[in-house]
């Protein structure tokens, strides 16, 4: 167990813009901190309207990315994740009123609380969070996130199987939005598999259901019908893979390679990812 938990970074889609996976159930031991820094670069040049029919925005889109991941102990089987970062989004042929050429800011800032309920072969784990509105353009296509102050509450599952050096495990998050963006759910999923003491692959995913459904192709056809790109209801899902490697007792490096394959009113982009992570007592 101890080995899982100085691989994995514990993130998941609900908090971290960077790199959707499940944080599954494990917390902390008290006093130990786990951080992170990540970067990464995506690209997109259609998006899934509202019906979910992919459509070409006649432009290519590049977003990269940093961020610093923070995750502490707290004791009694609770720890806490905080993560911030930059964001920029460019286009290469913006379109008025559809996209700018730079978008850059502060990404979403998210904070989570996590309890581990159950210990063992099956562990559960209940989640409260939060996320801070960052500091980009929200209001066209090539936004790095929703811009929203939302206030999360979940549940986590998981199952190790040590004789076997694996994993799976799934969370369900419930966002209540107080922006634009309707409430929506989550659910993320991860299976993980040690080799050789040093190395990790994780296949991931991660699925977004919001509470109601616009169509995003409105805002290409009038001005007059334009719907508010921060109001829009978005169902994503992604699939990626990633590989960790232990270089020494304390860090290990991790590249991740994330893919949206289908949604409605989101952009179909994919991505890749590096992490470098540490772990202190």
């Amino acid at each position: 167990m101890k080995k899982l938990l100085f691989f994995i970074v514990l993130t998941s889609g609900m908090l971290f813009q960077v790199i959707p996976a499940s944080a599954g159930p494990w917390v902390q031991d008290k006093g130990r901190l786990q951080t992170a820094l990540t970067s990464g670069v995506s690209f997109f040049d259609s998006y899934a309207d509202g019906g979910g029919n992919g459509t070409d925005l006649n432009s290519n889109f590049y977003q990269y990315e940093i961020s610093y991941f923070y995750n502490r102990g707290l004791g009694n089987r609770r720890d806490i994740s905080i993560l911030a970062g930059f964001a920029g989004c460019d286009a290469a042929t913006p379109v008025l009123g559809v996209s700018t050429r730079h978008n850059r800011g502060l990404l979403d800032t998210a904070v989570r609380y996590k309890g581990l309920v159950r210990e063992g072969h099956t562990s559960i784990a209940l989640i409260g969070g939060l996320k801070l509105p960052g500091t980009y353009k929200n209001t066209v296509i090539n936004a790095p996130g929703d811009k929203s102050f939302d206030i999360e509450t979940g549940a986590s599952v998981g199952q190790y199987y040590e004789e076997r050096a694996m994993y799976w495990s799934a969370d369900v998050i419930l966002r209540y939005r107080t922006g634009n963006p309707p409430n929506e759910a989550e659910l993320d999923a991860e299976f993980g598999r040690i080799f050789n003491e040093r190395w990790l692959l994780r296949i991931l995913g991660s699925w977004i259901e919001p509470s109601g459904n616009e169509d995003l192709s409105a805002n290409f056809t009038t001005s007059a019908s334009q719907i508010p790109y921060s109001s829009l209801s978005e169902t994503r899902r992604r699939v990626g893979l990633g590989l960790a490697y232990q270089y020494n007792p304390q860090s290990s490096v991790s590249l991740t390679y994330i893919e949206t394959y289908s949604g409605k009113n989101t952009k179909l982009d994919e991505g890749f990812y590096i992490s470098l992570i540490k772990q202190t007592r």
